[in-house]
Protein backbone atom coordinates (compact mmCIF):
# COMPACT_ATOMS: atom_id res chain seq x y z
CA UNK A 1 0.00 0.00 0.00
CA UNK A 2 2.88 2.40 0.68
CA UNK A 3 3.99 2.31 -2.95
CA UNK A 4 0.44 3.06 -4.11
CA UNK A 5 0.28 5.98 -1.68
CA UNK A 6 3.65 7.27 -2.88
CA UNK A 7 2.31 7.16 -6.45
CA UNK A 8 -0.29 9.71 -5.34
CA UNK A 9 2.27 12.04 -3.74
CA UNK A 10 1.58 14.96 -6.14
CA UNK A 11 -2.12 14.82 -5.28
CA UNK A 12 -1.39 14.58 -1.55
CA UNK A 13 1.13 17.43 -1.59
CA UNK A 14 -1.20 19.67 -3.55
CA UNK A 15 -4.24 18.94 -1.41
CA UNK A 16 -2.44 19.07 1.93
CA UNK A 17 -0.62 22.28 0.97
CA UNK A 18 2.49 21.11 2.81
CA UNK A 19 5.73 19.42 1.92
CA UNK A 20 5.56 15.75 2.87
CA UNK A 21 8.22 13.82 4.74
CA UNK A 22 8.25 10.11 3.86
CA UNK A 23 10.01 8.40 6.75
CA UNK A 24 10.96 4.82 6.01
CA UNK A 25 13.16 3.58 8.87
CA UNK A 26 15.45 0.70 7.89
CA UNK A 27 14.62 -2.73 9.29
CA UNK A 28 11.11 -1.62 10.31
CA UNK A 29 7.72 -2.70 9.02
CA UNK A 30 6.15 0.67 9.72
CA UNK A 31 6.55 3.90 7.80
CA UNK A 32 5.50 7.46 8.54
CA UNK A 33 4.11 10.18 6.37
CA UNK A 34 4.42 13.55 8.09
CA UNK A 35 4.61 17.28 7.66
CA UNK A 36 6.55 19.62 9.88
CA UNK A 37 6.26 23.26 10.83
CA UNK A 38 9.18 25.38 12.03
CA UNK A 39 8.81 26.40 15.65
CA UNK A 40 10.33 29.43 17.32
CA UNK A 41 11.62 29.32 20.88
CA UNK A 42 9.53 32.33 21.97
CA UNK A 43 6.67 32.36 22.82
CA UNK A 44 6.33 28.98 24.55
CA UNK A 45 4.70 26.38 22.32
CA UNK A 46 1.44 26.36 24.25
CA UNK A 47 1.14 30.14 23.86
CA UNK A 48 1.92 30.43 20.14
CA UNK A 49 -1.34 31.30 18.34
CA UNK A 50 0.22 30.86 14.87
CA UNK A 51 1.38 27.35 15.74
CA UNK A 52 -2.02 26.47 17.20
CA UNK A 53 -3.73 27.76 14.04
CA UNK A 54 -1.36 25.76 11.82
CA UNK A 55 -1.90 22.62 13.91
CA UNK A 56 -5.69 22.81 13.71
CA UNK A 57 -5.74 23.54 9.97
CA UNK A 58 -3.23 20.74 9.34
CA UNK A 59 -5.13 18.18 11.42
CA UNK A 60 -8.34 18.94 9.54
CA UNK A 61 -6.62 18.63 6.13
CA UNK A 62 -4.87 15.39 7.21
CA UNK A 63 -8.25 13.97 8.13
CA UNK A 64 -10.03 15.15 4.99
CA UNK A 65 -7.41 14.42 2.32
CA UNK A 66 -5.55 11.13 2.96
CA UNK A 67 -8.44 9.25 4.58
CA UNK A 68 -10.49 8.80 1.35
CA UNK A 69 -7.34 7.95 -0.61
CA UNK A 70 -6.31 5.26 1.87
CA UNK A 71 -9.86 3.90 1.95
CA UNK A 72 -9.87 3.75 -1.84
CA UNK A 73 -6.51 1.94 -1.86
CA UNK A 74 -7.76 -0.58 0.70
CA UNK A 75 -10.70 -1.44 -1.59
CA UNK A 76 -8.45 -2.22 -4.55
CA UNK A 77 -7.56 -5.94 -4.56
Amino acid sequence: MLAALQDREPELTSSLKDELAWELPPNRRAARLATYHPVLVDPPLDEDPDLADWAVRTMVRWNDVPRPIVTELELVP
